[in-house]
């Protein structure tokens, strides 16, 4: 997880970005929860199919986690 920490701090202070997006395999339920312990979040239109690989196949469904500049300057307060 610090990792990951560390990504948000490199890309909202060093890139200036305004948003950092990132995207897990729906069964992958520990990505998922690092990406919630940071503070990221999915809105409900924010699945979709992974464009290479065939229909039926496991990893197929897709899940996008997003946090906003504002929203991780808002979290990191202190």
């Amino acid at each position: 997880m610090r990792g990951a920490l560390a990504s948000l701090k490199h890309g909202f202070e060093y890139l200036e970005l305004k948003e950092i997006i990132s995207f897990t395999a729906i069964p992958n339920m520990r990505s998922q929860a690092v990406m919630q312990k940071i503070g990221m979040h999915h809105q409900p239109g924010d699945f979709f199919d992974h464009p290479t690989l065939p229909e039926g196949h496991r990893l197929k469904k897709h899940i996008m986690y997003r946090l906003e500049h504002l929203e991780w300057k808002m979290l990191n307060k202190a």
